[in-house]
């Protein structure tokens, strides 16, 4: 928890890997699942600041084979008003060759919802093909593109993709779920191969700290201008459910919301507006109440902004 810029509470409880005896720290990292979305966003957005894509470009440039490719515009991709709608649970391939192949696998399952169209609908496969996109205009792996335009850029120390070695080096904490029959905590399995699927929208490992720097610097000017940062992340009214989704955020009067939840992690992820104040909360445990917890921290983070 940050409080104009200064830290008041960073906290760590539980095992990061109960068969070793390992308990979490506060440097420990978690898969940070959909909240991956709005770094893919930043650098989508990085690329239409150096005019290597255009938020006007339709989605047939790149991919002509998605359905009512030639009427979507990267722009509706960011926002999730494609009509585009993915039945699966899986993304990417059974077996795993590269993350275009995956992204070909994905379109024959993708469907185009017309009543959907120009409306805000939450579904991944806008932001798995604006991955794809980012990897044909850089000519590079969606990966480098992270590593060079986040990682190295802002010296993220516990920040890995789940498949890479590197993972084994940031204190990566094992993930725990309730066995059906028995209700014990049992170690969950990464299916690497989905996980590659998800490379723009979640297959980061992350910290705290590390995620905090990163979302922090997409709002200060480090990584995004302000008019890039103000047009990414928008969002519609806030009466409507879900319908303030921007840019990989949804977007409040005064600050910032991302969640993840998957393969047994869940995070949570609140920042002001200007980075300054934030609420942070990963775990690699179930917890009783997904969206309790959410409601709680919304309401938290409105306190800690008021007070």
């Amino acid at each position: 928890m940050i409080k104009d810029n200064k830290r008041y509470l960073n906290y760590a409880t539980g095992m990061a890997n109960k068969a070793k005896h390992q308990p979490n720290t506060t440097n420990s990292a978690y898969l940070i699942n959909s909240i991956q979305k709005a770094m893919t966003a930043t650098m989508f957005m990085q690329l239409v600041k150096s005019g290597k894509v255009k938020l006007t470009d339709k989605l047939v440039k790149f991919y002509p084979q998605a359905p009512n490719a030639s009427k979507i515009t990267m722009e509706q991709l960011l926002q999730m008003t494609s009509g585009l709608t993915y039945a699966e649970n899986d993304y990417g391939s059974p077996k795993y060759s590269s993350d275009q192949t995956g992204i070909k696998y994905d379109l024959k399952k993708t469907k185009f919802v017309t009543q959907n169209y120009g409306k805000r609908s939450y579904q991944p496969i806008n932001y798995v093909l604006l991955a794809g996109i980012i990897e044909k205009v850089t000519h590079k792996s969606y990966e480098e593109n992270f590593n060079e335009r986040i990682g190295k850029k802002l010296g993220l120390k516990h920040t890995a993709f789940v498949w890479s070695k590197r993972v084994n080096r940031i204190n990566f904490a094992k993930s725990y779920q309730k066995d059906k029959q028995t209700k014990e905590l049992q170690p969950v399995d990464l299916d690497i191969n989905e996980l590659h699927g998800e490379f723009g929208t979640g297959s980061l490992v992350m910290s705290n700290s590390d995620l905090y720097k990163v979302t922090k610097a997409m709002l200060n000017g480090t990584l995004l201008s302000k008019k890039d940062r103000d047009r990414l992340f928008v969002g519609s009214s806030e009466e409507v459910q879900g319908g303030n989704y921007g840019g990989g955020f949804y977007n409040f009067a005064t600050y910032h919301g991302a969640n993840g939840a998957g393969n047994g992690y869940i995070s949570f992820l609140r920042i002001s507006n200007d980075g300054k104040t934030a609420i942070i909360v990963q775990a690699n445990y179930p917890i009783k109440s997904y969206f309790k917890m959410r409601d709680e921290i919304n309401q938290l983070m409105e306190n800690l902004l008021t007070s």
